[in-house]
């Protein structure tokens, strides 16, 4: 019965509003829900969050045992005490409008090198912060540089609006479709267009781990809050069973608490290895990535 007042932006244009209203004298903020990597690379060293894992105070948020991997598996900064990931899902970094191109002649993700789907993958920008650069990060986490430097000599399509690049593939502009959050294709699917977009799995032996992410789902405390106790109530009941169910009715995601259900086709599979791109040792990785990227991509 908390009355909240919110705000839906970018993080990197969060960032920027709330350093300039700090800079003002103006603290306004209570709690922020969003990526890892604008809270990582701008908001900690910044000053701006503070430690989070105190204000968890509910069993039932602490209790280890209904998270995936434990609860502290879910902190995403080096300290394990700031940036904390509620949600974990699947996300293929790679679709094929299969109307187009069957399985016997792409079927997996090393084909993509091949020179004749030069000119013929459409992705949002790698260049940038997103989606797009996160796959990059995991592709070059479980590929290596060599691999990722040939797919972004492959004439990639760059398309930074995300709706306009998968309505490109499924109209048949393009058979293959990289950097989209699979919740937007889902919602053409369910208008009955491009139903036969299906993911590329880059790792159908297990070997390489699958890429699970957090995306928007990480809880932030905001320092100097002005409303620190409600601040506290609300991020309890955020990670508790009810607020993650919520949440899960709200975005149709995956949470990391196990007692709350999902989509089944975007959980991670148990007993398979996550690389996490998310996390803050992995800067490193999504910085050549980004890098990689703006020397190949024209």
């Amino acid at each position: 019965d908390i009355q909240v007042e919110f705000s839906g932006v970018e993080g990197s244009d969060f960032a920027a509003k709330i350093i300039a209203e700090r800079e003002g004298g103006s603290f306004l903020w209570d709690v922020h829900s969003g990526g890892p990597t604008t809270a990582l690379t701008v908001l900690k060293p910044k000053g701006v969050l503070d430690p989070l894992r105190p204000v968890l105070l509910l069993p039932d948020v602490l209790d280890g045992s209904k998270w995936l991997g434990g609860l502290d598996d879910g902190w995403k900064d080096s300290e394990g005490r700031f940036v904390f990931g509620f949600e974990s899902r699947l996300v293929p970094p790679v679709w094929i409008n299969r109307d187009l191109v069957p399985e016997s002649e792409l079927s997996s993700i090393d084909q993509l090198l091949e020179p004749k789907w030069k000119g013929k993958i459409i992705t949002r920008d790698p260049r940038l912060s997103g989606t797009a650069s996160a796959a990059g990060t995991y592709l070059l986490i479980v590929k290596g540089e060599g691999w990722l430097r040939q797919l972004y000599s492959q004439n990639l399509v760059i398309n930074n609006d995300e709706r306009a690049a998968i309505e490109a593939v499924v109209r048949g502009v393009y058979p293959i479709l990289m950097g989209v959050n699979q919740s937007n294709i889902d919602g053409f699917q369910r208008e009955g267009l491009g139903k036969n977009i299906k993911p590329l799995d880059p790792d159908p032996d297990g070997k390489l781990g699958q890429w699970a992410v957090s995306a928007r789902g990480h809880a932030m405390l905001i320092n100097k809050a002005p409303h620190p106790n409600a601040a506290t109530v609300f991020i309890n009941w955020l990670l508790s069973k009810d607020g993650q169910q919520a949440y899960l009715e709200a975005t149709s995601l995956n949470s990391r608490r196990l007692d709350v259900g999902g989509p089944p086709e975007s959980a991670p599979k148990p007993n398979v290895k996550i690389v996490d791109a998310d996390h803050e040792k992995n800067l490193p990785y999504n910085k050549r990535a980004k890098d990689l990227a703006g020397e190949l991509i024209k």
